[in-house]
């Protein structure tokens, strides 16, 4: 009986466990993650203006740089001031 009780208290502290760390990333890194995927959807529709005609001649190293796009949703609306990295 000592041994049945024994496996069921393990039993309930693995379930624990995991719900804690089933909690803890839905709670915790998942919005990271979807607020970087949401943010990198934007970025592949968005259009964004050219660092080269700014004047400061940083075309030569302005990949990956972070200049300020726009993009347009679905319903026709333009969303501007977002800033994502520079593909060339």
């Amino acid at each position: 009986m000592k041994e049945t009780t024994g496996e069921l208290n393990i039993t309930i502290v693995i379930v624990i466990a995991v719900s804690v760390l089933v909690a803890f990333f839905y709670f915790v890194i998942w919005p990271n993650l979807d607020a970087n995927f949401q943010a990198n959807s934007k970025c592949s529709q968005a259009i964004c203006e050219n660092p080269c005609n700014a004047g400061n001649n940083s075309c030569d190293n302005a990949i990956g740089e972070l200049v300020k796009c726009y993009y347009v949703d679905n319903k026709g609306n333009k969303h501007e001031n977002i800033y994502c990295p520079w593909k060339g």
